[in-house]
């Protein structure tokens, strides 16, 4: 009678199922069978696409056959077995391959700065534009009244103003300066 392997002590649920890793012997079944599943309807597809294919090998070289006995040759006929694959010359090192990383992001934020500061100058001049043109409004409006006002004071202190308000309050008009007046030196 052939000896068999003892195993190592494994707890059982109350129905006299294994317990492994915190699962039963039913749920690692059920999830092998679950692959296994999977796996036959991948290969069955696959077989399926291989039947499908308008593709047949022939002979040793691994051409393959299309519609029409067409055939088209491997990678491995195509590749020039006779010529070396070119040399790559080694590419030449530009200014911007020399410039270290620290320094090209000092270069871009230095840019962002200005253009910042720049946009921050244009925004402040605008205002400062819109306000010196409404005190260049209120100025010329300033200037007009004085210059009304100035004219009313004008007309008003006329000399043929005050030659017509004299005759209302009835003073009358002299031919005779008065007289002279001498200072002592």
């Amino acid at each position: 009678m052939p000896r068999l392997p003892l195993e190592p002590y494994k707890p059982r649920t109350p129905h006299g199922e294994r317990i492994v890793a915190g699962r039963t012997a039913r749920t690692q079944t059920r999830k092998a069978a679950a692959r296994a599943k999977a796996d036959r309807a991948k290969a069955d597809r696959a077989k399926a696409s291989r039947a499908t294919s308008n593709r047949a090998k022939v002979g040793k070289k691994n051409y393959v056959r299309r519609k029409g006995g067409k055939t088209l040759p491997g990678w491995n006929d195509l590749a020039a077995t006779e010529q070396a694959p070119p040399k790559r010359t080694p590419r030449t090192p530009t200014w911007l391959d020399q410039v270290p990383t620290q320094h090209a992001v000092l270069a871009i934020l230095g840019v962002a700065l200005v253009a910042t500061l720049y946009i921050g100058h244009v925004h402040a001049t605008t205002e400062v534009l819109a306000e010196v043109q409404q005190r260049r409004a209120e100025h010329e409006r300033l200037s007009l009244q004085y210059n009304r006002l100035r004219a009313d004071f004008d007309m008003a202190t006329s000399p043929s103003a005050i030659y017509d308000r004299a005759k209302a309050i009835g003073l009358t008009e002299g031919l005779a300066y008065g007289p002279t007046i001498r200072l002592d030196d």
